[in-house]
């Protein structure tokens, strides 16, 4: 066993002591403190990447089939939803990836330049707003006003409380 000095009377004490037989002073180990410490800072990082999302598993087949999983919504029905009850509303559709086929009523661009289109419900702000992935923009680029189309998009709730959005959406065809 490694020997080391007593720092209260510089008596050689055994490493594996917990207490200085000379003169009774508990004796610190900081080797096992810095490696519980390591211990602790691995295992949160280990913990906080699984979070991240950044995993590289591919997903087993039954899991891919969830995801794949699309709620068909009538639009009016989905805003109606959120307008009675936006915490219920939330429990059934947010997260979730939906289809949504209705007549375009806006088509512009969002603050960070991501194409969207409305689905007008009345003209006092009601609306689903639809924004899209960026491999769309070019099929955005060819609709027209009143024209009718089917997306699918992941939920994310309410904006504003009058308007129901959806993101990452694709055009169906």
């Amino acid at each position: 066993m490694a020997m080391k000095k007593c720092k209260e009377c510089g008596a050689d004490v055994s490493s594996s002591a917990k207490r200085c037989p000379s003169c009774g002073k508990k004796l610190k180990h900081t080797g096992r403190i810095i490696l519980g410490i390591l211990v602790v800072i691995i295992g949160i990082g280990m913990f906080g990447s699984g979070l991240s999302g950044n995993n590289n598993t591919k997903p087993t087949s039954s899991n891919a089939q969830q995801q794949e999983e699309v709620m068909v919504v009538d639009y009016k029905t989905l805003h109606a939803d959120y307008m009675a009850n936006p915490i219920s509303a939330d429990e059934k559709y947010r997260g979730k990836t939906l289809q949504l086929t209705g007549q375009v009523g806006t088509i512009d661009r969002e603050i960070d330049q991501r194409t969207y289109v409305t689905f007008d419900i009345d003209e006092y702000f009601n609306n689903v707003r639809i924004t899209f992935k960026k491999d769309q923009e070019s099929k955005v680029a060819q609709l027209s006003k009143g024209q009718t189309i089917t997306i699918k998009g992941k939920c994310t709730g309410t904006l504003l409380s009058t308007v129901v959005a959806l993101d990452d959406c694709e055009i169906i065809e």
